[in-house]
């Protein structure tokens, strides 16, 4: 099951929406050069040495951060939390354009994907595709949650228009959600960054709970640890399997490519891939999680 999910999360163009996902490939190809290429601030980053050898030999005799390294610092910051937009937005618009799909029942076929969280899983001594179907609807009930989307003059419904406008409007949020975050991950580096693993692996639904679902902050965290009960460690595998899957390609092309300069050209495509995969993934999960839904492929 996480084999299929990860390859449906590779799918970032299977979409209705084509357009917008071609605007934000453009984009995040244009973000990741900018970053990378862009002969702007101090790249060498020595105090950041300078400060470890301090603290292992227990003195105060370090170098500050240079103008040029704030710079490029505030650049890899912005360029990042854009990244983490543009990847919301996919993934508030792959969860509107799959409303239309959802019903009050589950019910499971060939072309369905669906996880069952361990604590819940309860399978039939011989599971056969009617009774593992069965067991599905009689245990799992769908979120009963929509959203109501007027239509536009021309009677589409204007998904893109709508998840921007949502995460506009929850920008506030959004950034004090990714500062706590980058906070966590700060002080969880000293213990391999486990407590922020642990911890994002509960709070992951919170974003869309945010943005999709339009609730509070404190009310998105409570509901994310609720639905990610039983479903932790699967996410974060598949996570990292799909990570996995592009460092090894960007890691391979740096042995082929002799050019450094060509490679990160073809890194930011892999860059923009990366981001609307993960998204993809990422909406995946909180359809079947969160609302409870199946994917039909």
């Amino acid at each position: 099951m996480n084999l299929r999910i990860l390859v449906e999360s590779l799918k970032f163009n299977k979409i209705k929406s084509s357009s917008a996902v071609k605007v934000f490939f453009v984009l995040l190809i244009a973000i990741r050069a900018f970053i990378t290429l862009a002969p702007i601030g101090d790249r060498d980053f020595q105090f950041i040495n300078s400060f470890l050898e301090s603290a292992i030999n227990q003195n105060l005799n370090f170098s500050l951060p240079t103008k040029g390294n704030i710079i490029i610092m505030a650049i890899y910051f912005s360029g990042y939390f854009l990244s983490i937009f543009i990847g919301l937005l996919y993934s508030q618009i792959f969860i509107l354009e799959n409303e239309n799909y959802r019903s009050d029942t589950i019910n499971l076929n060939e072309k369905s994907i669906f996880m069952i969280p361990i604590k819940k899983a309860k399978m039939p001594e011989e599971p056969t595709k009617e009774s593992i179907s069965e067991f599905v609807k009689m245990t799992f009930k769908p979120s009963s949650f929509r959203r109501n989307i007027e239509r536009d003059k021309n009677n589409n419904i204007p998904y893109v228009k709508t998840a921007l406008l949502d995460s506009l409007k929850k920008l506030p949020q959004l950034i004090l959600f990714l500062l706590l975050f980058m906070i966590l991950l700060m002080f969880s580096t000293p213990f391999f960054t486990l407590p922020f693993i642990i911890i994002t692996s509960m709070l992951i639904f919170a974003l869309l709970n945010m943005l999709y679902a339009q609730n509070k902050f404190a009310r998105s965290l409570e509901l994310s640890y609720r639905q990610t009960n039983g479903a932790k460690l699967t996410m974060f595998f598949t996570y990292i399997m799909q990570n996995f899957i592009f460092n090894l390609i960007s890691d391979s092309l740096m042995l082929v490519l002799e050019n450094y300069y060509s490679y990160l050209v073809i890194e930011t495509f892999i860059f923009a891939i990366k981001i609307l995969a993960t998204a993809r993934l990422y909406a995946l999960f909180y359809q079947i999680l969160a609302l409870r839904q199946p994917y039909r492929t």
